[in-house]
């Protein structure tokens, strides 16, 4: 099929894919995406747009009707075909749509009658229409490039691989193409681009976004790759170990995820820490450029040549590395670990009061040009000081002073905390502290944390924490806390008692103070809160105003922000306040003093504002009640603080009628509607106005109500007491289903309420199915259906039921397999059966499941598919019950067939007693089987064992055959077993050889008198003999006669021999005695 035309695909994923609504500019959410550029350019065309809030949600999925919406805008399809599928209803809103692409002959749905059209769109799905839109040659090869080849289903094998080839669709970084996962936006995107513009002779390589863009990294591992943009690590990997191995990045690596990030030989230009807490371990031949931190994190190992930590974080900062130059340019606390080697560390101005913990680790030159604390242990040797006030624990080789400054105060790490005396002295703050009893005490330093400690007089939080942050937790303060530092969400108190008050009065800088209050401080602060001079953002620890304060007194110009709080009393004191009431807090009084005034930014809850001063109330919040000099703006709800009728008492006779008319206060309330209402309509009604009509003789009391508020007034109607007839009947429900045994309890309501009288009778119309008694109780009796009547006495009034009865459900009780061990070579398929027990159960639907679908696959019906080498385990479950079965089952090769069989010799003569071994060669010579059997034809001619060793044992013929185990490929070799007996020649021959071992010699003068000898011509005769033997014994033609004289000759040549032997004369000379033996 070949498309239409390239045409331009305005809102086809508007129409598709729920991007219909309007976004202006490029998406927010696709910075560095793998397609960034194709959407891009899509988005500027105006073909696409994103949702409202002007992202585009690249990796979001789209479902199979959805993706067929979209190709058939793309390629301009509109002939509508036909197609039955089940799960497609003719209200189907993409029916039409699906009906399109029959007719174009891109889809055909499963082949079973369903399309899915919900489901996900998989890529191999994807690959297939677009393969058959383009007319695509089938490319099956092309397919296994692909590391999960495997994965890919058998129909799909050529169409993934053709596509593949087109450049139309591209695998992952990792070389796999993942043919089940889902196609996501992006994809579809970037592979309706390539479709529409496609030309015949495109190719993969010339695709753009797997060379050219930044690279997001959602697996765990990345091996041999080169990024030539930027390479993201998703934070979707959470808290995973990531690990790239021989990996090189030109452009940034954004470390947004993993907790740990290992680097093997990897060459990074430059790399961002914005995972908090991620410990970077680099290892081999890694090296990093460039490195900064946006969230704390961790190096270790490797070489790292710029290190730069320039922003200002809460915690700190591990180096545990080699790192040529070092440089702090914020108030972030630095930990060298004891591998750290820094060869430059450089300490700006902009680091003051950062804090430097060794912990055995060195540094060659350091400069200093900032306060900081220098605490631990470790190696410094040369240190350039150009400020005065720098504290250190560690006191360098060679220390240099520039700008008049002094050299650093060297101090004792560990002061002695337990002291005593500490409970009757004060204490400077500036690291993390637990325990112990001061007079008074300051907090210097960000980041402090002090816990379960005891202030006798007062606690400072100093001006010199300036922005940073200190949190207290299980403090006893017995006197003020003074808040003189912190910045937005800065301070903390939780689990603490305070007996005085709080005061913040930060003056550093524009910023207000943050303080933060969980409830149990909250509660015990037996004072106030004084907010002054920078202001403060108080906010409760606990949401839903569940932190509460009993007073706030605002005595600032500057932004006061109360939120997640509850107070009884906040009062404003100071000229142009302006306070900040959020949603989710409350306030029960509000008072605005004489001397205060200014604006309220409301969205809580204000119980009643007292203001004798003027006060400006704007926002979306409310007031319940309010006195005094109060502007309120639109948009503030003020609450009813009272309703009264003009009369509380009123007598009617039955058919009178008769004006209620209310006052609401105050006149600006936001909600003045009222509604009315009588406890007993029967007697007196009241229409939405006040109107009221007597019915019948009673007492009735009419309420009206607004915003919560309330008045009534006593109705009494005189006159006979009348009948109120009823009007109808209801049930609780009109149908019911049931199992033989079971009961159900029906509920009939007769109207009015006020009828008087009320009594129902029940009936059944099959009372052999469900019988119901007086109280409307049902009880099924067997299997049918059945209507179940309620009528009233008074008026007939009727209702039904309808009861369906069903038998008593079989619980299922197990499940079990056919078999629990499946062995089967890659490709075949074998059909599991599950048998649910008992055989009566009611619901015996199961769900299959592999462990490892990539070794076997099973679908629906219990149909395992081996797809390579290993073991799953096949697991069947039952709907009802959750019963298990297992089958192992194990995949193995596909085993290589016997060709055929041969043998060394297909002719073998011998002796009787005589041996000899055959050997059988199987091809192919990889046969998986290649096995044999021996056989011989006539054992007591010649016998064969397991390994083709034969055994001559008479005289005769025999047929040895060799057979294969796979394949029964059989080759025969004729064993004749001559008549002649050779034995006794055998014998004597191999004996004469150990005669000819015999030395010779001319008259034994040089033979020794231990050996025997004999002339040349002596031993020749012998070995003549020997060889004469040898002929005939070798002569397979030979009778038993010449036989028999070899024999007898060879006899007497060797009696002969062993006569003449005669012993050497060889005379030993005795060897000189030496010199050192006569010593």
């Amino acid at each position: 099929m070949k498309k239409k035309s390239a045409i331009t695909i305005t809102a086809v994923l508007a129409a598709s894919m729920a991007m219909s609504v309007t976004a202006f500019g490029a998406p927010t959410d696709i910075q560095g995406h793998w397609a960034q550029n194709t959407i891009n350019k899509w988005v500027d065309k105006g073909d696409i747009s994103g949702y409202p809030d002007g992202t585009f949600r690249p990796n979001n999925m789209i479902t199979r009707a959805e993706f067929v919406v979209l190709v058939n805008n793309a390629m301009g399809y509109t002939k509508s075909g036909y197609a039955y599928f089940s799960d497609v209803p003719s209200h189907y809103w993409g029916k039409n749509a699906i009906q399109t692409g029959v007719a174009a002959g891109y889809i055909s749905g499963d082949g079973n009658g369903i399309f899915r059209p919900n489901d996900p769109v998989t890529r191999q799905e994807a690959a297939a229409m677009i393969s058959r839109i383009l007319d695509l040659k089938q490319n099956e090869s092309r397919a296994y490039r692909y590391t999960d080849s495997y994965a890919i289903s058998n129909w799909a094998k050529g169409v993934v691989g053709a596509v593949s080839e087109a450049g139309i669709m591209a695998g992952y970084p990792d070389g796999s193409f993942g043919p089940n996962k889902v196609l996501t936006r992006a994809e579809a995107v970037l592979a309706l681009d390539k479709t529409v513009n496609y030309k015949p002779g495109d190719k993969e390589d010339d695709k753009e976004e797997t060379k050219k863009e930044d690279v997001i990294l959602t697996q765990t591992k990345l091996e041999d790759t080169t990024v030539t943009g930027d390479l993201t690590i998703s934070d979707r990997l959470g808290t995973k170990t990531i690990t790239l191995d021989n990996v090189t990045v030109k452009g940034k690596l954004i470390v947004d995820g993993g907790s740990e990030v290992i680097l093997k030989d990897c060459d990074i230009k430059e790399m961002v820490m914005d995972q908090k807490d991620t410990a970077v371990k680099a290892s081999g031949k890694t090296t990093v450029e460039k490195t900064t931190f946006q969230k704390i994190g961790k190096l270790t190992g490797g070489d790292y040549t710029d290190v730069i930590v320039d922003k200002e974080l809460s915690g700190s900062i591990t180096i545990d590395a080699k790192v040529r130059n070092l440089t702090l340019d914020a108030e972030t606390d630095l930990k060298l670990g004891s591998d750290a080697r820094i060869k430059n560390m450089e300490i700006t101005k902009n680091a003051d009061k950062a804090t430097i913990d060794f912990s055995k680790g060195k540094v060659e030159d350091m400069t200093v040009k900032d306060k900081v604390t220098i605490k631990g242990s470790g190696d410094i040797d040369t240190m350039t000081v150009y400020v005065s006030g720098v504290t250190s624990s560690i006191r360098p080789d060679t220390v240099k002073t520039k700008d008049n400054a002094s050299k650093p105060d060297y101090t004792d790490d560990d002061d002695d905390w337990s002291s005593s005396s500490s409970s009757r002295r004060n204490i400077t703050i500036s690291s993390d502290r637990s325990g112990g009893t001061y007079r008074n005490a300051t907090v210097t330093k960000s980041g402090v944390t002090v816990k379960n400690m005891t202030v006798r007089e007062n606690l400072y939080v100093d001006s010199d924490v300036k922005d940073g942050e200190v949190r207290f937790d299980g403090m006893t303060i017995y006197g003020n806390v003074y808040i003189r530092g912190g910045g937005e969400n800065s301070v903390y108190f939780e689990d603490c008692k305070i007996s005085g008050n709080i005061y913040t009065e930060k003056t550093y800088g524009d910023n207000p103070v943050g303080l933060k209050l969980d409830n149990k401080t909250a509660q015990a602060l037996k004072g106030t809160l004084y907010i002054r001079k920078n202001g403060a953002d108080v906010i409760g620890l606990e949401s839903g105003n569940a932190t509460y304060l009993k007073q706030i007194v605002v005595d600032t110009d500057k932004l006061t922000t109360l939120d997640d709080l509850q107070a009884d009393r906040v009062e404003i004191v100071a000229a142009d306040a302006d306070v900040k009431i959020p949603a989710g807090t409350v306030v029960k009084e509000l008072y605005v003093s004489d001397k205060g005034y200014g604006r309220i930014d409301l969205s809580g809850t204000i119980g009643k504002l007292q203001a004798d001063n003027s006060i400006t109330v704007k926002g979306n919040g409310r007031i319940d009640e309010k006195s005094g000099k109060v502007t309120v703006e639109q948009g503030v709800k003020i609450g009813v603080t009272s309703v009264t009728l003009d009369q509380t008492a009123l007598t009617l006779n039955v058919n009178e009628k008769a004006k209620l008319n209310e006052t609401v206060k105050p006149d600006d309330a936001t909600t003045k509607t009222v509604t009315w209402k009588s406890d007993k309509p029967e007697i007196a009604e009241v229409d939405n106005n006040g109107n009221v009509t007597a019915k019948a003789a009673g007492t009735a009391t009419i309420t009206a109500t607004a915003d919560g508020k309330s008045a009534s007034c006593k109705v009494t109607v005189n006159g006979q007491p009348a009948t109120v007839p009823v009007q109808s009947v209801e049930l609780n429900t009109n149908k019911v289903e049931l199992s033989v045994g079971e009961a159900n309890k029906l509920v009939a309501t007769v109207t009015p309420e006020a009828a008087t009288n009320k009594e129902v009778t029940w009936n059944s119309s099959k009372p052999e199915v469900a019988t119901v008694d007086k109280e409307g109780k049902v009880v099924a009796q067997k299997p049918g259906t059945t209507t179940i009547t309620v009528t009233t006495v008074e008026g007939n009034k009727t209702a039904t039921c309808e009861v369906i009865v069903k038998e008593t459900p079989v619980a299922v009780t197990g499940v079990g397999l056919n078999t629990n061990k499946v062995e089967l070579s890659v490709g075949e398929a074998n059909k599991l059966v599950a048998t649910v027990t008992p055989e009566a159960a009611t619901n015996k639907e199961v769900t299959w499941n592999s462990s490892k679908p990539e070794v076997a696959t099973v679908d629906k019906e219990g149909k395992v598919v081996a797809q390579k080498p290993g073991t799953t385990t096949i697991t069947v479950t039952t709907v009802e019950g959750n019963k298990t079965a297992t089958c192992e089952v194990t995949v193995k090769e596909i085993p290589v067939a016997v060709a055929g069989v041969g043998l060394n010799t297909n002719d073998l003569k011998l002796s009787a007693g005589e041996a000899n071994k055959l050997v059988a060669t199987v091809t192919p010579q990889n046969a998986t089987n290649p096995k044999v059997k021996w056989s011989s034809n006539n054992q007591t001619v010649a016998t064969v064992d397991d390994d083709g060793k034969v055994i001559a044992q008479a005289p005769g013929t025999a047929t040895i055959t060799v057979t294969t185990e796979d394949g029964q490929k059989a080759a025969t070799c004729t064993v004749t077993v001559l008549s002649v007996d050779k034995t006794k020649l055998l014998a004597l021959y191999l004996g004469s050889g150990v005669l000819l071992a015999t030395p010779t010699s001319a008259d034994g003068s040089d033979i020794p008198q231990d050996q025997k000898w004999v002339t040349a011509a002596e031993k020749q005769a012998l070995q003549t003999a020997a060889d004469s033997a040898k002929t005939v014994y070798d002569n397979t033609n030979a009778d038993q006669s010449t036989v028999d004289t070899a024999y007898r000759n060879l006899q007497t040549a060797v009696t002969t021999f062993q006569k003449v032997m005669k012993p050497g004369t060889k005379t030993e000379t005795p060897a000189a005695d030496s010199f050192w033996s006569l010593w």
